[in-house]
């Protein structure tokens, strides 16, 4: 891969050149049906909702229990699930912006018309592996908060930060997957999986760079309410699919 950082958000700045109306729009959407989906959730369990599990905290255990935080975690896990086909419709939308083809705003539901069932086991496995690599270290740190032991929290925070690692590198092996499953609708969950791998292989330094590569400007975004992410966040996803688009020989 020769093509650089710079190159691919120069490529999609000029691709959403009188397309980023639309996109916004899908953005849009795609925010207020998560939210809904999460303020839904939070009436029935009585909490603040999470779509990650990196962002749990040990008051979801204080406030809930041990009882309510595994149905908070399944709750989370199915509704990550579902959003998953959802943000399928993102993916083709961004790279039919990145080909140069007309986008629609019903493109947002895509994924739905396009076996789901393949897109929902392909993320469960992903949840599956960030679960097991985020849950041991978290639910150490927690017993050892519970048990007001320094010493089981420090170890916590070691297989914690260790998780991590293990996590970002199974991310970027795993991150194109969703996007084969958006470009070939017969592709199978499990073969999407090993294709991104396959195709990661050194790559993945780059792809996080990339990634990094858009703290500032997401940073900028934030300001003033996140209005300025309205156009940020289309930004993001036209590189990131110009940059599947490049690994896969398409440019």
């Amino acid at each position: 891969m020769n093509i650089s950082s710079k190159e691919l958000k120069k490529m999609a700045r000029n691709q959403l050149s009188g397309k980023y109306g639309t996109f916004i729009g899908t953005n849009v959407l795609y925010i207020l049906i998560t939210l809904v989906a999460s303020n839904l959730m939070d009436l029935v369990l009585g909490t603040s909702s999470v779509l990650n599990p990196l962002t749990a905290t040990f008051a979801t255990v204080e406030t809930l229990g041990i009882s309510h935080t595994v149905v908070y975690y399944l709750s989370t896990f199915i509704l990550s699930l579902i959003l998953s086909v959802l943000n399928i419709g993102l993916l083709k939308i961004a790279l039919d912006i990145a080909r140069g083809y007309d986008i629609r705003f019903q493109d947002l539901f895509y994924g739905f018309k396009h076996h789901p069932d393949r897109v929902i086991l392909a993320q469960g496995v992903i949840l599956l592996l960030t679960y097991l690599c985020i849950l041991p270290g978290s639910g150490l740190c927690i017993y050892g908060y519970r048990q007001k032991s320094v010493t089981l929290l420090l170890a916590g925070t070691a297989v914690l930060c260790v998780g991590l690692v293990i996590y970002l590198i199974l991310s970027l092996m795993f991150s194109q997957t969703m996007f084969f499953l958006t470009d070939y609708i017969d592709i199978e969950a499990m073969q999407a999986l090993k294709e991104s791998v396959r195709i990661m292989r050194g790559k993945k330094g780059k792809f996080f760079y990339l990634q990094l590569s858009f703290i500032g400007i997401y940073l900028l975004g934030a300001i003033a309410c996140g209005i300025g992410l309205l156009w940020v966040i289309p930004y993001m996803q036209v590189t990131m699919a110009n940059f599947y688009r490049k690994i896969t020989g398409e440019v």
